[in-house]
């Protein structure tokens, strides 16, 4: 028998991308599923991982209740976050310098 995995990595293309903005980071903090950061356009990954660092961490955030009212949300941190690898710089992300 043949065992496979399922990967779902939920996407947001946002602009300014989601690494960059907190309340992205906030709101990534609180789902339960993989989350992709992208690096920057540079090539560099600094933003990104900084990014999953914050996701993972717990935060408070404005947000709605279950009623539809404004409501501060609670959440534990999504320690499902990874790295997407885009080209940058000229190159591609398997480029190495």
């Amino acid at each position: 028998m043949q065992q496979t995995e399922n990967l779902n990595i939920e996407a947001f293309e946002l602009l300014p991308t989601p690494e960059e903005i907190q309340t992205h980071r906030e709101m990534s903090s609180g789902l339960s599923t993989s989350v992709g950061f992208k690096n920057g356009t540079d090539g560099s990954v600094e933003t990104a991982i900084n990014a999953i660092l914050s996701a993972a961490s717990p935060h408070r955030f404005l947000g709605l209740n279950n009623q539809g009212r404004s409501a501060v949300v609670h959440a534990r941190g999504n320690g499902y976050g990874d790295l997407v690898l885009r080209g940058g710089g000229g190159g591609v992300p398997t480029t190495t310098r």
